[in-house]
């Protein structure tokens, strides 16, 4: 697992979750291991996206990542 560091002045509360199924990660998943980076999901197993204005935008986003900021 790793571990970041963020100010306490950027926390405004921390929950303990009791029932994970009660709470996601994102407005359509659950958990998962591959968001919080605590595993790799190979490639091929993601679909393309259809080109549209949000594949556009995620281009664009990818963009402005640098080469192993990780």
């Amino acid at each position: 697992m790793r571990r970041g560091k963020i100010p306490d002045v950027l926390v405004n509360c921390v929950v303990i979750v009791e029932k994970p199924e009660s709470h996601r990660q994102t407005f359509m998943e659950h958990y998962s291991p591959a968001f919080s980076g605590e595993l790799r999901a190979p490639m091929l197993s993601i679909p393309p996206m259809p080109m549209s204005e949000r594949k556009i935008i995620a281009r664009l986003a990818a963009l402005e990542f640098k080469a192993n900021a990780g």
